[in-house]
């Protein structure tokens, strides 16, 4: 028996890794990792199409520190809930620093039980990476004969938004810079973010 859990802000949460290390020692976790500066832009979005997000995206990069800060004493004060969690105000420029988050998990797991993959290689050659998983979780490759690429969200997203700010981008995608490189280093692959 396999139970998986998708739980795509775990690995921001400063008590998770040691509470998942406590409950399930022996756990395996799978970590996608997507462009830093992509990530921030569409997690903005998605918090302004629902209703909780009202600053413009560059006023939150301005102000990103002060934000992870907040968030951060939030969750170490556990006021964090699961119905509070619409009314944080979001670091999404800190959280794309994947370094800085994941390195509390690598200390607490083997190596062996945590396998990263690059989203960009999961849109490219889908059933590769998934039969990839397939065996990090010792179980049988499986025919995806049938394999359907959906993302029910995707068409209205592209329909409502727009692209990120040029220069903002450029901005972004220069500060990942070092942090990207010092993420590829670590886990010895190759992201080819911008």
């Amino acid at each position: 028996l396999i139970i998986l859990d998708s739980s795509p802000t775990a690995y921001l949460h400063p008590f998770a890794a040691s509470r998942v290390k406590k409950l399930l020692p022996s756990a395996k976790l799978i970590i996608l990792f997507r462009n830093p500066t992509d990530h921030a832009y569409s997690l903005w979005h998605h918090r302004v199409r629902t209703k909780v997000e009202s600053e413009t995206f560059e006023n939150c990069v301005l102000n990103d520190q002060e934000r992870f800060e907040e968030t951060e004493k939030k969750w170490r004060n556990d006021e964090v809930k699961e119905h509070t969690w619409k009314d944080l105000r979001l670091s999404y420029v800190s959280d794309g620093i994947y370094f800085n988050h994941i390195e509390k998990w690598f200390s607490l797991f083997p190596k062996e039980n945590i396998h990263c993959i690059n989203v960009n290689d999961l849109a490219k050659e889908p059933i590769i990476v998934l039969n990839k998983i397939c065996n990090f979780l010792n179980i049988s490759e499986y025919n995806f004969k049938n394999y359907v690429i959906k993302n029910t969200a995707k068409s209205k997203i592209q329909k409502t938004s727009k692209p990120i700010n040029p220069d903002t981008r450029k901005k972004l995608v220069e500060f990942y810079k070092p942090h990207n490189e010092k993420l590829e280093s670590f886990l010895n692959m190759k992201f080819d973010w911008d």
